[in-house]
C-alpha cells in the first residue's frame, strides 16, 4: 500500500521514490539547501566596503574659497549673537558696553560688505579672506578686552546680568 509521501500531493497518484529525488535535489540546486542560513550555491558573498571617512584618500581638502565662505557664515553668526546681546541692553543706549557693541557690529558688518563687494568683482583675486578685512577690528575688540572685561563687572553688578553669557 502506497503511504501518503508515496503519493502525489492531493492527486493520489503514486510516486518513486527516485522522482523525489530528483525533485528535492532540484529544489536544493533552486533555493539552497539545508540551513536557510547557509547562502545557496549561486549566491556571491557580498563585496567588502572598506569605506572610511577619515582614510586619508577619502578626504578632500576644503578650498580657500571654502575657508572664506566658512568665515563669513561664522562672521554672520557672531554679529547675530551679537545683536541679541545688544537688543537685551537698549535700556541704557549711553552704557559704555552698548556704544562699545554697536561700533563692533558697525565693523563686522562693513567686514562683511567688503568680502561680499570683492566676491562680486571677478576680476579681483580672492586671496584676502573676510578674516584678513576684519583683523585689525578684531585685534582692537581684543586689545580692549581688559578695559571691556572691567565695564561689563560693573554693569553686571547693576543690571545683575551674566553679561558674559549672553555674548558667548
Amino acid at each position: 500500500a502506497a503511504t501518503s509521501s508515496d503519493l502525489l500531493a492531493g492527486t493520489g497518484t503514486p510516486v518513486s521514490r527516485a522522482s523525489r529525488s530528483q525533485e528535492l535535489d532540484a529544489l536544493v540546486r533552486r533555493y539552497g539547501g539545508g540551513d536557510a542560513s547557509e547562502p545557496a550555491e549561486t549566491e556571491q558573498p557580498a563585496p567588502v566596503d572598506d569605506y572610511d571617512p577619515r582614510k586619508p584618500e577619502y578626504i578632500v581638502q576644503a578650498s580657500e574659497e571654502e575657508h572664506e565662505d566658512r568665515a563669513v557664515v561664522q562672521l554672520r553668526q557672531q554679529m547675530d549673537r551679537l545683536k541679541a546681546a545688544l537688543s537685551r541692553r537698549r535700556l541704557d543706549p549711553g552704557s559704555p558696553v552698548v556704544r562699545h557693541y554697536e561700533r563692533v557690529l558697525d565693523d563686522m558688518q562693513r567686514a562683511v560688505d567688503a568680502e561680499v563687494r570683492k566676491r562680486s568683482n571677478m576680476g579681483v583675486p580672492r586671496s584676502d579672506s573676510v578674516l584678513s578685512a576684519c583683523s585689525g577690528y578684531l585685534t582692537r575688540i581684543f586689545a580692549a578686552g581688559d578695559h571691556l572685561r572691567a565695564i561689563i563687572d560693573s554693569e553686571m553688578v547693576t543690571f545683575g546680568v551674566a553679561l558674559r553669557d549672553e555674548v558667548a
